[in-house]
């Protein structure tokens, strides 16, 4: 068997347009093997590490916005590109995922 891997990440998922059009391409592999990796969103591994050096060197309140700033933008996406019990499902696992990020903060700071 055939299988394509197809790997996104970066600019291809940065905005709900650019997820829409990853996800009509996706579309026309219906009957193939296809294994799907996707990565960070726009610059989210740049945003990370910058959190990582903020918090590494003590500076609780950019720490902070710069936590929220990743919070923010992903929960904006889930907000842009689900609706109902579906968005409401991403938007727990979305938190769930900032929750873990959080701890680690706060265990570094």
């Amino acid at each position: 068997m055939k299988i394509q891997v197809m790997k996104f990440g970066g600019a291809s998922v940065k905005h709900p347009a650019a997820i829409r059009n990853v996800a009509r391409l996706l579309s026309h592999f219906k009957e193939d093997a296809v294994l799907i990796v996707v990565s960070a969103m726009d610059k989210t591994t740049n945003h990370l590490e910058v959190l990582a050096h903020l918090a590494r060197d003590q500076k609780e309140q950019e720490a902070w916005e710069q936590f929220d700033k990743i919070k923010s933008f992903h929960l904006k996406h889930v907000n842009d590109l689900f609706e109902g019990d579906v968005q409401a499902l991403v938007r727990e696992k979305v938190l769930n995922y900032c929750q873990q990020i959080e701890r680690i903060v706060r265990g570094i700071l």
